[in-house]
């Protein structure tokens, strides 16, 4: 999200630059409107702060002394108009408007007396805040500072260019711009604050969410209440991966037809990698049905004949590829063929029989030392626990033969 923002940030600033440059303002122009971009920039950068969007460079700055907390200044009562506005919205509004004035100002070549003015306009507003800042809040604001400094920089840019500000030269169509640039840039932002501060809510709730969700004290409370099966007995040619020593054993069931296996599939491929001296992970299949001119039934015969070829490597491809987001079972079997003898067909119906003397009716289905994985979590959640259920298992084991 941050990228994109940005992203879109830097390409609108750099289109609006070359723009105004495109028209050869003068130098006393480009001068006033490049302040007005750069003020327009940290009145963004303090928004940011405001509404939550926290960098930790912009943190560290505003923090450099004792002295110095923009987060003090920023959310006093004092930094608020009529308890709505804030000066913050009022800075962007401001630079906003000004930059976009300034850009329909040269481009149609019109007088630009009225934006030097607004500069002299905005001093109070620049007294006010160092006031407040220093007899109030007794904390500074670099980033508040940093306005301040810019609109001065605009009035001595003003003064400098011994402009000869008065009434008489402003026009109707003068206002009109400047107005119109006030308007629609501050409509824009009113409409744009309240998505944006529903968007840092909604991140910081989801934050909260996971730090409940992934506690492992609360999971391990669900997981130790899960149906406990029996998983003694193995069938010896049936697909088992990992080490057979391991202290976390994985039973997955799944059905080569069922879409939600897929994702289950990959979650359960990445633990193995990375756990495979912890890990013994047994594939087992619930088909439903004996048919054997399912594609499903097919498929899973096959994939325990290729297991039981020793070429694991092979194997892990044509079973990676039969649960891939994009396969199609018969493609799958026009690669891979279909399983050429009895073994496929002896293990599946081992599976079947085991799956109905546990009352295992549903795929995918995912077991952990013999115990059903909670049904409050996805299986992708399974992999924010993996580490933590080895080094308990591994924790049980000591004490059981202590």
């Amino acid at each position: 999200m941050s990228g994109i923002y940005n992203f879109l940030l830097i390409t609108c600033g750099a289109l609006i630059l070359s723009l105004f440059m495109w028209s050869v303002p003068t130098l006393a122009q480009a001068t006033h409107f490049l302040l007005s971009v750069f003020g327009l920039f940290i009145s963004v950068i303090v928004v940011r702060q405001e509404l939550g969007f926290i960098s930790q460079t912009i943190s560290k700055f505003c923090s450099s002394y004792n002295s110095t907390s923009c987060q003090a200044v920023i959310n006093s009562r004092g930094a608020r108009i009529f308890n709505y506005f804030k000066l913050s919205d009022l800075s962007l509004s401001y630079f906003g408007g000004v930059t976009l004035a300034w850009l329909l100002t040269v481009l149609f070549d019109n007088n630009d007396s009225i934006l030097f003015l607004l500069s002299f306009l905005s001093l109070p507003i620049t007294f006010y805040s160092i006031y407040y800042q220093y007899s109030k809040v007794k904390k500074w604001c670099l980033l508040c500072l940093g306005i301040v400094l810019v609109l001065w920089l605009q009035s001595v840019v003003a003064v400098l260019e011994n402009i000869n500000i008065s009434l008489t030269e402003i026009k109707v169509d003068n206002l009109h711009i400047l107005l119109i640039s006030a308007f629609l840039f501050t409509s824009l932002w009113l409409l744009l604050k309240p998505l944006l501060k529903t968007y840092v809510d909604y991140k910081s709730l989801q934050l909260q969410f996971f730090k409940f969700k992934r506690n492992f004290d609360l999971f391990y409370t669900q997981y130790s209440k899960g149906l406990l099966i029996d998983t003694g007995i193995f069938h010896p040619s049936e697909i088992t991966l990992g080490n057979e020593n391991a202290p976390l054993q994985i039973i997955l069931v799944t059905n080569p037809r069922c879409h939600f296996c897929k994702s289950a599939h990959t979650e359960v491929r990445k633990i193995l990698q990375q756990n495979s001296k912890n890990i013994r992970l047994i594939i087992r299949f619930n088909l439903g049905s004996f048919d054997t001119t399912d594609s499903g039934y097919k498929v899973a015969s096959r994939l325990i004949e290729l297991y039981n070829k020793g070429d694991i490597p092979l194997f892990f491809e044509a079973i990676d590829e039969a649960y891939a987001e994009d396969s199609r079972l018969d493609e799958w079997l026009g690669k891979w063929g279909g399983a050429v003898d009895e073994i496929g067909i002896r293990v599946l119906n081992y599976h079947q029989s085991w799956c109905e003397d546990n009352l295992i009716n549903f795929t995918p289905a995912l077991f952990i030392n013999g115990r059903q994985f909670p049904k409050e979590y996805d299986k992708s959640d399974l992999s924010y626990f993996i580490e933590d259920l080895i080094e308990c298992e591994q924790n049980n084991s000591v004490l059981s033969e202590g």
